[in-house]
Formats: C-alpha cells, structure tokens, sequence
C-alpha cells in the first residue's frame, strides 16, 4: 500500500527535465508521509517549484466545504490522507479520494471551491455497506485515479474490488460504480488484484480510451473501462527495488512520470511507455509523494496527423477517444498555438455535420464536441485556421 513503506534512497545522477507541470500529493516536508497535502509542481533545471493548492490548513472548519451536512461530525476533507487524485483539463478541476474514508472531493481551480461529491462506495446514489479500512484491511482503499479521454474520472480500490467512474460535466458529479475488474485469461497466473504484485500505485489513460495501471510492485497493467478487462503487460524495468511506484504522470512532452512515496530528491521517467524502461532522474527538490496527475495522455504523441495544405503550419491536435462510442469527443489543442480556428466535422461524402470554433491563446486547450446524433461510421475532423486555410485534418470513428 502506498502510505506504508519508508525506505532509504539510492544514489543516481541524470538532469532534471525541462519545465513541466504536474500535481501531487505530498507532506508539508520533504520525506513525510502525512499524504495531507495537494501542490501543483513545475519541473526546472534549476529548482523544483511548489504551490501549494489545498492541505486541511486551508480548511480549518468543514462549513467551508460545498455540500457538506453541517450536521455530521466529518472530518476535514484531507483528515487522513490522500493516495488517488486527478486533473481534469476540461473544466480545470482536481477529484481525489481519501484513503480510510472513502469520501471524493473536487477541487476547482478557477475558484478555489472544495465540493465533497460523496462516498466512493456508494452504488449509484444507494448507500452500500460502507468497508472496514484500516492499516489492517487495505484491500478496498481506492489509491488509483486518473482522467480519460472519455471525460470521466475512475477510480480503483486496491483489490480490484471497486472499480467506478465520476461523470465531470453534470453541475455535481455523479459517482457511479462499474463492478469489479476482471483478469484477461492470457494473464494466467499474474493477477491484478493480488496484493504482493498488484496493489498501490497509481492510473494514467491513454489516447486509445484504455486505463494503463501501474502497481506498487512495478507491474503494469491495461483496463478496459467498458469490459473492466485488466491485461498484464510486464514489469517496469530500471528501477530499484526501494522504488515504491506510487505516482505516475503524462508530461506534456509524452514521457511518463514515476514517483515514489518512499523515496525523495529523485523520481523516474519512461521515454517509451511501450518498453516499460525507466531511468532515474536527480531532483534535490523533489518531495517523496503519494500520487501524482497531470492533464496529459499516453500515446498522444504517436498520433499520426495529417495537413491537405502543402504550406501546413506545424500545429497538432489530437482527438479522443477515437474511436468514439460514448457519443462525445474531446478534440485538444497542444500548447503554443494562437488565433481562431473553425472545426468542421464531415462525413465520408465531404457534407458538414458540425461547426463550431475555438479561439486558441497559447495554452493547451480542449473541446468538447457532441456526436450521439450522427450515424456510426468514418469521418473528416477538418480544422481550419482563420481565412479558411486548412491545417489539418484528423480521421474519426465512430462506434
């Protein structure tokens, strides 16, 4: 389990990356394991620099919580910890989880309102039998969640045993639980809910609309989120075995980040998600943490995009999910790129289904474009820059 194992560090000697955002959960100081902490991270050559987004110092009374019975006598919305949290990029939010309590939060960004969304066990909006959690009983504590291309947070316990997901969009998001995950059969006898392999750890997604489950023990694993089908795919190599795997983040340059709630002053990346080779990175300002999230996916650099224009800018946008079987889909916009530009969504005879525009400031932006009234098939996401020169355009499936 993530909160559990302290060990010594290892000596190991590479440059830190260039500038790159992540959020982690961490102590107020650097080797604690108190997991009451929330800070948003930038990556320098020169330093590690902190903000500190939310601990329950910045809480001192759960009156200021959102929705919160003032009748109950809940604790403070970090009381005893945090191993689960996610960024969703869409409407500049972070979801979390407390870990012997169960209860989900949101946090958003733009103005600073923690919003308690209910219990992570809950069945739907039934009440269910609430686990015992405690040091002795780890098994049901949720310590994996990330953000999809589909929009939605899931979240997963240790043993496999709660697996559900946060609809984002509706004005308080609904928790809605999926079932138990289920062991491909070409996994044989790894198993994702054994404790000694498969626990811990965190979740990012890919572009694919498949959750990637990297465990405690450096195991990795693929879900399906709509079949709850876990297959095995090895074990990540170049770490050492006092590398507890308790966070993992998409940069925004497609690597991925590892980090560990045993270790401090250093943490991993992996150039190729595909190899599962991770190399050791020296940060003297980097704090041992329980979970990291950022708003980035895995694969997105592998998509291959094309321009019809023979003098094409460089611009790339990705489109997620894809194929598309949920009747929505998140087109995004890397950062660096200024101006208005018109997305036309057209179907295989060249007619325009939908229209609409985005105005681009230079950070990574997304939208989100409605598809549940179009008639399964291939089609055209023609993106545009202002004046009608087309830049790009991107294949869609939808399913």
């Amino acid at each position: 389990m993530k909160p559990i194992l302290l060990l010594l560090g290892f000596l190991c000697v590479f440059s830190v990356l260039q500038a790159q955002d992540v959020y982690v959960i961490s102590d107020f100081n650097q080797g604690g394991v108190s997991w009451g902490v929330l800070q948003k991270v930038k990556l320098q050559k020169e330093q590690t620099v902190y903000q500190n987004l939310l601990s329950n110092k910045s809480f001192p009374g759960v009156d200021k919580v959102a929705n919160h019975d003032a009748s109950t006598t809940a604790p403070l919305p970090m009381h005893n910890g945090v191993a689960a949290t996610a960024f969703d990029p869409l409407h500049n939010r972070i979801y979390y989880s407390t870990m012997f309590g169960g209860k989900m939060h949101s946090l958003a960004l733009n103005s600073n309102t923690l919003m308690e969304l209910g219990n992570v066990y809950a069945a739907n909006g039934k009440e269910d039998n609430q686990p015992i959690l405690n040091s002795n009983n780890q098994g049901p504590v949720i310590t994996r969640m990330t953000y999809c291309a589909d929009g939605y947070v899931y979240g997963l316990s240790n043993d496999g045993e709660h697996f559900f997901r946060v609809a984002t969009r509706l004005g308080k998001p609904a928790i809605e639980q999926l079932g138990k995950l289920i062991n491909d059969p070409a996994n044989e006898t790894m198993d994702v809910k054994a404790s000694c392999t498969s626990w811990g750890g965190d979740m990012v997604a890919g572009t694919d609309g498949q959750l990637y489950l990297f465990s405690m023990y450096q195991q990795v694993f693929k879900i399906d989120p709509q079949s709850r089908k876990a297959t095995y795919l090895g074990k990540v190599s170049g770490l050492p075995v006092e590398f507890t795997l308790n966070g993992a983040a998409v940069l925004e340059d497609g690597r991925l980040m590892l980090s560990s709630a045993a270790v401090f002053a250093k943490y991993a990346i992996i150039r190729d998600v595909k190899t599962l080779e991770a190399t050791m990175v020296e940060s003297p300002g980097w704090f041992n943490t329980s979970d990291l999230a950022s708003a980035h996916l895995l694969f997105s650099k592998d998509n291959k995009l094309t321009g019809s224009s023979e003098d094409k800018i460089k611009f790339i946008a990705d489109v997620f999910p894809n194929p598309i079987r949920n009747g929505e889909m998140i087109v995004h916009f890397k950062s660096g790129q200024t101006g208005k530009y018109a997305l036309d969504l057209l179907d295989i005879a060249g007619s325009p289904k939908l229209q609409t525009q985005v105005n681009l400031t230079g950070e990574a932006q997304r939208v989100l474009l409605k598809t549940a009234n179009f008639a399964k098939g291939l089609y055209l996401l023609r993106v545009m820059q202002a004046g009608k020169k087309e830049v790009q355009t991107i294949k869609v499936l939808l399913q």
